[in-house]
């Protein structure tokens, strides 16, 4: 976040990749102290749903800047809104 410019815009997209990114972890701890099945469902979406927010704010992140883009990594951004999908099948 240090890294991208002093524009308005990078600050509104840093703040949305900030909060949509740290969303994803909540509602999955959220989940797993779920009452039910169809509560660990609901916040298992929500975290779906963050994932993707947090992929586009990535996408505009790097329209705004090419060199923001992160470097390889063990899971792509792009992996994690569908292992997300793919945990809600289970």
């Amino acid at each position: 976040m240090e890294k991208f410019p002093k524009k308005r815009a990078a600050w509104i997209i840093s703040d949305q990749l900030l909060r949509a990114g740290t969303s994803i972890g909540a509602n999955i701890v959220e989940a797993q102290a779920a009452s039910s099945r169809r509560d660990f469902t609901n916040f298992l979406n929500h975290a779906l749903k963050s994932a993707n927010e947090t992929k586009f704010w990535l996408i505009l992140s790097k329209d705004l800047n090419p060199k923001l883009s992160p470097t390889r990594s063990r899971t792509s951004f792009r992996q994690i809104p569908s292992r997300l999908a793919d945990s809600l099948e289970e």
